[in-house]
C-alpha cells in the first residue's frame, strides 16, 4: 500500500514538473512556413523535369524512321507534313482537303471514295509492319489516315465551296471529339487498323452529317448558289 502511494506522489511530482514549450515566435512560423515553400517547389521541379525527359524521350522515339522505311515513311506522313511542330492532324486534314479538292472536281465522287479505300488498304499494310519494328501505335507523325477520313468525307458530301468547309471542319471536330464507336476504335483495336479506323468512321460521320445539313439548308432556301455542285463540263 504504501508502495502504491509512494507510486502516486511521484506520478503527480512529475506532471507538476510537466512544462509545456513556449508558444511559436512569428519568425519561427515564417521560417517553417519558408522551409515548406521551398520543399514544394523542389517537388514540382523535380516532377516537371521527369515529365520534360518523358515528353523528349517520347517525341525522340515519334520522330525516329526505321532503317529502309524512307519512302514509307514518306507515304505515311504526306510527304513528313506529320512533322508539323504543332497540330499534325489539322496539317495532315488541311494538306490532304487541298490533295483532294482536285480529284472530286475533275473526277467523280466515287473515285475519291475507292481511292480513299486503296489508300487505307496500303496504309494499314505499312503501319503494322512499321508497329512491328518497334514504333509507336497511332504516332502523330502519322497522318496518312487523316487523309482518308477527308478524302471520304469529300466523296460524301461532294463538290462546292460549303461542302468542303463542312467536310473539313466536321471531320476535325470528331476526329478530336471521337465520340461512340470512334473513340472505341481507337481505344481498342491495335495496329494500323486501329489507326485509320476510327479516322475512316469519322470520315463516314463528317460527310453524313455534311450532307445532311447542306440538304437542310438548300430546302429553307440558304444560300442555294453556292451549294451547286460544279464539274468541268458546267464550268465551260
Amino acid at each position: 500500500m504504501k508502495d502504491f502511494h509512494k507510486s502516486m506522489e511521484e506520478a503527480q511530482q512529475k506532471k507538476h514538473s510537466f512544462q509545456l514549450a513556449p508558444p511559436l515566435t512569428q519568425e519561427e512560423k515564417d521560417q517553417i512556413h519558408a522551409i515548406e515553400l521551398k520543399e514544394q517547389k523542389e517537388e514540382e521541379n523535380l516532377r516537371n523535369e521527369a515529365q520534360q525527359e518523358l515528353e523528349d524521350t517520347h517525341q525522340q522515339q515519334e520522330h525516329t524512321i526505321p532503317k529502309n522505311f524512307t519512302m514509307q515513311w514518306l507515304f505515311l506522313t504526306l510527304c513528313y507534313v506529320g512533322h508539323a511542330p504543332k497540330a499534325q492532324g489539322t496539317m495532315g486534314s488541311l494538306v490532304a482537303t487541298l490533295l483532294g479538292v482536285p480529284i472530286l472536281y475533275y473526277l467523280e465522287a466515287s473515285n475519291l471514295f475507292l481511292l480513299s479505300i486503296l489508300i487505307s488498304i496500303i496504309a494499314i499494310k505499312i503501319i503494322n509492319q512499321y508497329e512491328k519494328q518497334g514504333g509507336i501505335h497511332d504516332n502523330k507523325c502519322i497522318v496518312i489516315d487523316e487523309l482518308v477520313g477527308v478524302w471520304i468525307a469529300l466523296a460524301i458530301v461532294g463538290f462546292g465551296m460549303i461542302q468542303i468547309l463542312l467536310a473539313f471542319v466536321f471531320f476535325r471536330v470528331f476526329d478530336i471529339w471521337k465520340p461512340s464507336l470512334i473513340g472505341r476504335i481507337d481505344r481498342n483495336v491495335k495496329g494500323g487498323l486501329g489507326v485509320l479506323g476510327d479516322d475512316i468512321v469519322a470520315g463516314f460521320f463528317a460527310g453524313l452529317l455534311s450532307l445532311i445539313l447542306v440538304g437542310a439548308m438548300q430546302k429553307l432556301g440558304l444560300g442555294a448558289d453556292i451549294f451547286l455542285e460544279i464539274n468541268p463540263q458546267q464550268a465551260q
